[in-house]
């Protein structure tokens, strides 16, 4: 509505009209806060899984993994995934606000190198426990010149006791 009415000078019928007028308006504009909150929140979910896609993508493209290696990524994907639902949930009102910051971009890669360790102590013949076990003991007491000992393939379990 353009014009301020002078709601003196107008007879009951107009009057009626322009109240039932006023009420559609007012369900219109509802109806269309409704939308744009689903289509926020529907934006929201969906740029969330662009970056997890990306994220996603990026890791099994930046590193040669196995596919124990890739199996272990997706957990630990869906790990974090759940972790920062439930940190919006507590966080975010209804309300729009700025996009949430996401998980580190270097947790696939260390999840990665734990898992390369793993198979490579696999693929040279050792037991994985005993070997993580070994070398996470020896690790801090080890001199920077002699930590390729600790190596799979030059690890000796000999040694490990």
């Amino acid at each position: 509505m353009t014009f301020s009415p002078n709601l003196d000078q107008m007879t009951p019928e107009q009057l009626r009209a322009l109240a039932a007028q006023a009420l559609q308006l007012q369900s219109q504009v509802e109806a269309m806060s409704r939308k744009i909150q689903n289509d926020e929140t529907i934006i929201e979910q969906l740029t969330y899984e662009i970056a997890l896609l990306k994220r996603h993508k990026y890791a099994k493209r930046s590193e040669q993994i196995s596919p124990a290696q890739g199996s272990l990524l997706d957990d630990l994907l869906d790990t974090d995934l759940e972790a920062i639902e439930a940190e919006l949930k507590q966080l975010l009102p209804a309300s729009s606000q700025a996009e949430p910051r996401q998980s580190p971009k270097r947790a696939p890669k260390r999840a990665a190198a734990i898992m390369s360790l793993i198979q490579s102590a696999r693929m040279n013949g050792h037991d994985p426990y005993a070997y993580l076990k070994d070398v996470l003991t020896r690790l801090p007491t080890q001199r920077a010149s002699e930590v390729e000992k600790l190596l799979p393939h030059r690890w000796n379990p000999i040694e490990a006791t």
